[in-house]
This record gives C-alpha cells, structure tokens and sequence, in this order.
C-alpha cells in the first residue's frame, strides 16, 4: 500500500456515489481499528493522500518517487511545507536518489547465493592437521607425562559419547535437512537441528574431533578442543555470520540471540 495507489483508490471511490465522503471516514476506521500503531492512516493522512495523488498525478517525477513506496506520513508533510512545485520535486528526487541505493543494496543481499560448505573446509582441514599432529606426538612419546592411566573407561565412554554426538548432528542437519540445497536456495535454516545450534556440521566436527582426542587419555591433548572452539568462534564471527547479517538483518539478528553458535542448547525464549 503506497502513496500512489492509496491516493487514487481514494479520489476514485469518493467521487462514487455508492461510497461518498464517508468513505475516508471508514477507511480510517478500519485501520484504527485493525491496526492502531500504524501511522499516517487516520483521517488527515487519507485525505493527504487524496489530495497529493490529484494534485501531482499527472507529473512524472512525483509519480516515479512515489512508485518507491514513501510513507504516507512523510508525504503528507511535505506536500504541506513544500507548496511549491518545484522544491517538492527537487525534495522527492533526493529520495529517489536515497531509495534506489537502499533497493539496490536489498537486491544484492536477496541474491546472493552463500557458499555451501562456507568456511568449513578451512575449519576441518586445520583442525584435522592438529588433531593428527597431536595424535602423533603422543604415539611416539612426546606427551608421556600427559597420560591419564587412572581415568581411561571414563575418557573412552566420554569420547565415543562426542564421537556419536556429532555424527548424528552430521546426519541430522546434512542428509535430514539437507542445508546444501537450502543455502543454495538462499534460505535460512531456523528449525530442527538449526533450531538448538546455529553450526551444527561446525559442530559435529568439534565434537568427533574432542572425542578422539578423549580416547587418547592424555591430558596435554585435552587442550586442542579449547583451541578448536576459540578458532571456530573467530572464524565464524568473521565470516559467515557477517554474511548472513547482510542477507537476513533483523531475520539471523533474532535468530543469533536465541540459538548458541556451537554448543547444542534449548532455544532462549
């Protein structure tokens, strides 16, 4: 509902005599009623609307800035300063300026396409050479000291827990909400799996990682999983979730206060 459109339905539907001059009267009844916090419907602002479309509905630069959808209130205010012609079109035509970019920069956002693996394979991969590397030096004794000889049931129930805890997150949010056609439809992902953690192939693989380390029972090992969350957590924060503040504004800004980045936890109400 725009200037352009509202203005003329109303000019029509008063000169009908089946509706009369009561007609903005009802109109701005409904929209007090139906919708009390909208602004510039009562009846002044219909009647501006009226007033502005039969006035300029001939001109091409009022009617071109009003196919931008300004607000009747806005409108309203400046057919009323601004009564000459000239100043209006001069004010309307900074708008245009000013409304082009921000559609311009709307369409950008809407059509750009995420990529799909994101910064996964950097995050995998780099973790993948620690968790190797760390597995290594153990193996040839290196990190004899670190040894958990007391604890090792305990360590092994703890890590095959991680390791089936992120294949199943692997599962749950690749091959049951299969996210790679989702990102490419440009979508954001808010339920199932998304629905409690806002990374769960980010952290599927923390957590298979973690619980291989677990399963080595050497104590120097447990520090990489704390190195591996505070890279993930910068490196998110600098990529991706960047990318999906621009594409989704208030959409991921809500999203991102109620699910935790990593760690699978119920939704914050």
């Amino acid at each position: 509902f725009n200037v352009s459109r509202g203005g003329k339905y109303i000019s029509e539907k008063t000169k009908e005599s089946s509706y009369g001059s009561r007609f903005v009267d009802n109109v701005a009844e409904f929209f007090r009623m139906k919708y009390p916090d909208l602004k510039g419907f009562n009846r002044r602002g219909l009647y501006r609307m009226k007033q502005f479309f039969e006035l300029y509905k001939d001109d091409e630069v009022v009617e071109f800035a009003l196919s931008g959808s300004l607000s009747p209130t806005m409108v309203s205010e400046y057919t009323l300063k601004l009564t000459d012609k000239n100043l209006l079109q001069k004010k309307l035509k900074e708008y245009i300026e000013i409304a082009k970019e921000e559609v311009e920069t709307n369409e950008k956002n809407e059509k750009r396409i995420l990529p799909v693996f994101g910064v996964g394979p950097i995050y995998v991969i780099s973790c993948l050479i620690l968790t190797i590397g760390g597995l290594a030096l153990d193996y040839y004794g290196f990190l004899e000291m670190g040894k958990i000889h007391k604890a090792q049931i305990f360590m092994y129930i703890i890590g095959i827990f991680l390791i089936i805890g992120g294949i199943t997150l692997w599962i749950k949010s690749v091959l049951f909400q299969k996210i790679g056609a989702e990102v490419k439809k440009g979508n954001l992902i808010t339920t199932g799996v998304y629905s409690i953690v806002r990374n769960p192939i980010y952290s599927a693989f923390l957590f298979i990682f973690t619980g291989i380390l677990f399963l080595a029972c050497n104590l120097y090992l447990l520090l990489l999983p704390f190195i591996f969350w505070i890279y993930l957590t910068i490196l998110i924060k600098c990529t991706e979730e960047k990318w999906l503040k621009e594409k989704f504004d208030d959409e991921y800004m809500m999203y991102l206060q109620k699910v935790n980045r990593v760690i699978p936890w119920f939704r914050k109400k």
